[in-house]
């Protein structure tokens, strides 16, 4: 059956505005891999160490903890395009502040502490603005494509995020070679090409007043804190794999340090490319149903973790791919799940789950501690934790088929 011209046209124009903000979204993986690839010259260029950086860089992600709910709920109560607007406001800001002070710190007598203080209110901003940007992309693409969608919209904003990561880090080297100062100069204007542009797409205000029908609530409800859950311990194992891949290599080979960081770059790029192409390939052509996505994911991620106690190099290429694509299923589907179980507080589900996220990361800074027992011992905390977000799952799986 064919779909009549004018139907044909409207879902031409959906799928053009939802892949317009999963390319905003996608400045989210470019200033993350562009501020991190850029890293070993922003400590030259300011001289400040290594250490100050990270606790700068920090403070920008510690503030998503209570920004990204706040911001969810207001995507439900006035809608969600505003708040995509303000973080892009909120990043150019950022990154201009990060690039004048690093400017005067290399070019004039400003003492260091005027330019931490400089530096630490750019991620301030950056915290308390962009924090909203994933949460209202996510809100606003399924307000677009619709509720029968949602699965669908999710993982074009989750696409347009892995294609930032992948490009992020390309795109720095190439910029780095043009000037030190190149990448954030970049990413101080491309936010302004994403207002202008997102300024034109439809705003679903008035979709989204019919649909709150109750305030969104403060606390997450006991219905979803299993997603929330599962979202934490899944991004903890994440981040905590690419804490470990510098170790890990340095165990199972005798390599140079530069050779070792051309592996672990080589890693992380396969682990993006992978990413998209699961979401582009598998999951937006719904070649599986969510409640397989979830365990298919979950027992992936698993498998994926368990490889890395071989402790042999290329099996390490196997374990980044089995943990990308099951991480590239399973978190749109617990999204997309979690999300349906508060269809009226879309905005403020999906920030209660970038505040998981974020949980889940500073966990995982805190146990690459664990180095200090060995190398296996974060790798066991990689396979307990996924083994837990298997347990939950199964869990699940089985409440749904008794309530059936």
């Amino acid at each position: 059956m064919r779909l009549s011209p004018v139907k044909n046209e409207a879902a031409e124009r959906k799928h053009a505005s939802t892949t317009v903000i999963a390319f905003i979204a996608a400045l989210m993986g470019l200033g993350q891999g562009g501020l991190l690839v850029s890293l070993p010259v922003l400590v030259s260029e300011t001289h400040l160490s290594l250490t100050v950086w990270s606790m700068v860089i920090a403070t920008g992600s510690v503030l998503f903890l209570p920004a990204s709910p706040y911001w969810g709920r207001q995507s439900d109560l006035s809608g969600p395009k505003s708040i995509v607007l303000q973080a892009l406001v909120g990043f150019g800001i950022s990154f201009g502040l990060l690039y004048i002070f690093v400017s005067f710190a290399n070019t004039s007598n400003l003492a260091d502490g005027w330019v931490i203080t400089g530096l630490v209110v750019a991620r301030v901003i950056y915290g308390l603005t962009v924090a909203g940007m994933v949460p209202a992309a996510q809100h606003w693409a399924v307000l677009i494509k619709g509720e029968e969608n949602r699965l669908e919209a999710i993982t074009t904003i989750s696409a347009g995020m892995s294609a930032g990561r992948l490009l992020g880090p390309l795109i720095a080297i190439a910029l780095l070679n043009v000037h030190p100062l190149a990448p954030l100069i970049t990413l101080t204007l491309l936010p302004l090409l994403g207002l202008l542009v997102a300024k034109n797409l439809p705003d679903p205000r008035e979709q989204l007043a019919i649909k709150v029908a109750s305030p969104a609530p403060i606390l997450p409800p006991r219905r979803i804190v299993p997603f929330l859950l599962i979202a934490m311990l899944g991004s903890t194992a994440l981040a905590l794999m690419q804490y470990m891949l510098t170790p890990m290599l340095q165990a199972a080979t005798e390599w140079s340090v530069p050779d070792i960081s051309n592996a672990v770059g080589a890693l992380l790029t396969i682990s993006a490319a992978i990413t998209l192409a699961t979401q582009l390939l598998v999951i937006k052509r719904r070649r599986i149903s969510v409640p397989h996505m979830l365990v298919g994911g979950s027992v992936l991620m698993l498998t994926g973790y368990t490889l890395f106690l071989s402790l042999y190099w290329p099996a390490f290429f196997l374990a980044v791919a089995c943990v990308a694509a099951g991480g590239a299923l399973f978190v749109p589907a617990y999204v997309a799940e979690a999300t349906s179980r508060m269809a009226a507080q879309q905005g403020t589900m999906a920030g209660y789950i970038a505040m998981s996220h974020t949980l889940g990361y500073g966990l995982s800074a805190a146990l690459v501690m664990t180095l200090a027992f060995g190398v296996f011992t974060p790798i066991w905390i990689n396979i307990a934790l996924s083994g837990a977000i298997f347990a939950v799952v199964v869990a699940l799986s089985l409440a749904a088929d008794k309530n059936e």
